[in-house]
């Protein structure tokens, strides 16, 4: 398929997990029928905050799923009475008493096309999910798709390594903390440029409140979905809920990745001009860093909550 409609969901959080994903049906159900696209994605934590944020302990057995399982079974339904891709946005996924930050990418016929968990895990994900240990690249009718779970984006080397082991489309269900608003967009396009993809970054828009080890901590995300192209951004949202709608031109994608020797498109260089030789010391530790990141934060945090 050359051309391909995108949707990405940029919905408020809920704080019943149960209304949530209602509602996420509500709107895939909506989205399908007015605009039929081809590929959606949900941000991370559709069905609310997880239950290691601050007062949401409260719901741990709620929002906790298994894959397959609620929500891949609703969801696919969808998928597969539209024909459309969806990626399932993120959800704490516990297997075998273990938990992690796990995306799921349905096909169009509704079954599983895979599966990416967070990698680099962030803030209280540190003390109570486990990490991802591999990256998730699908070859689907409609382009190759990587995954980015969130945090896992801001690591350059991540969504560097997905494009060159082939992704198109750079999926990044994810969070913008408010904070970090002014720069959303501007990496969103850098990484499409530097990596010559198209990404798919999409949040959700809402402020979470409570009690954390005595302290009150507030967390707010300000939306910022964005769909770029390697030479543009080609639609975005502000901090309103709603839906962002964008074209991927696949053919043109494939051209600008073709080697130019006369350099009227330079987009190639960023993956065929590269000299991997010479990164070896990509291998080794911010020179900064003194090795107690990870304990650091867990001392901050406190376990669990």
């Amino acid at each position: 398929m050359a051309k391909i409609r995108a949707a990405l969901i940029q919905p408020e959080w809920y704080k019943e997990p149960e209304q949530a994903l209602e509602e996420t049906e509500h709107i895939l159900e909506e989205l399908c029928q007015k605009e039929q696209p081809d590929f959606i994605s949900l941000p991370e934590f559709f069905t609310g905050a997880p239950w290691y944020m601050p007062d949401r302990y409260k719901y741990k057995e709620r929002i906790t799923y298994t894959v397959p399982g609620v929500i891949t079974q609703r969801l696919s339904k969808i998928a597969k009475k539209y024909s459309v891709f969806i990626l399932c946005g993120t959800f704490v996924e516990e297997e075998d008493g273990r938990y992690y930050n796990t995306s799921v990418l349905l096909n169009s016929d509704g079954s599983i096309a895979g599966k990416a968990r967070k990698i680099h895990r962030y803030a209280s994900e540190l003390s109570n999910i486990e990490p991802g240990t591999g990256q998730l690249v699908v070859n689907t009718p409609l382009g190759k798709i990587g995954v980015c779970v969130c945090s896992d984006f801001w690591i350059p080397e991540m969504p560097r390594m997905l494009a060159l082991k082939g992704a198109e489309i750079i999926c990044v269900p994810g969070n913008s903390l408010v904070q970090n608003l002014g720069i959303v967009k501007p990496v969103v396009l850098a990484n499409s440029v530097n990596n010559c993809c198209y990404t798919l970054y999409n949040s959700v828009s809402g402020m979470l409140e409570g009690i954390r080890n005595g302290r009150v901590i507030k967390i707010k995300f300000g939306g910022y979905s964005t769909i770029s192209g390697p030479v543009n951004i080609i639609n975005s949202l502000g901090r309103e809920t709603g839906v962002c709608i964008g074209e991927l031109d696949l053919d043109y994608l494939r051209e600008l990745r073709k080697l130019d020797v006369t350099f009227s498109n330079t987009s190639f260089w960023t993956l065929l001009g590269r000299r991997p030789g010479l990164y070896k010391d990509i291998l080794k530790p911010y020179e900064g860093a003194d090795g107690s990141f990870e304990e650091q934060v867990r001392n901050y945090l406190g376990k669990g909550r």
